[in-house]
């Protein structure tokens, strides 16, 4: 099951867990939209060491940053290429982020679905 945590910065988060600080990362683009504020823009990265996605607040009306991570979903690389499959062509959409969340939890409810299967 996926819970959120947030972050008031990457500061904050990457000294929640010393793993995230020297681990490489991937990111699936810095323009994604939505959210709570239509003027917010946020990047999306996959922390290799601990399987985390995070969508990072990086703009918005409100100026303010944040850090949002999806825990209790650990991705491999090849499991988070797929959930994000065609991310390239959605990211610069408006409300973008629906489309983001919706994936994620497409993905939750397989893996409890694979888990309760054995």
């Amino acid at each position: 099951m996926i819970v959120e945590q947030h972050y008031a910065d990457l500061d904050e988060f990457y000294a929640a867990d010393p793993r995230r600080e020297v681990s490489p990362e991937v990111d699936f683009g810095v323009m994604w939209r939505g959210g709570d504020d239509a003027l917010a823009s946020y990047r999306v990265s996959w922390v290799e060491a601990t399987g985390e996605l995070y969508i990072y607040r990086m703009t918005g009306g409100h100026s303010h940053y944040s850090v949002t991570v999806f825990d209790g979903l650990s991705l491999s690389r090849d499991a988070v290429d797929a959930v994000l499959d065609g991310w390239a062509i959605v990211c610069p959409q408006l409300l973008s982020v629906g489309w983001l969340l919706g994936q994620l939890a497409i993905a939750d409810a397989l893996s409890a679905e694979a888990e309760a299967l054995g």
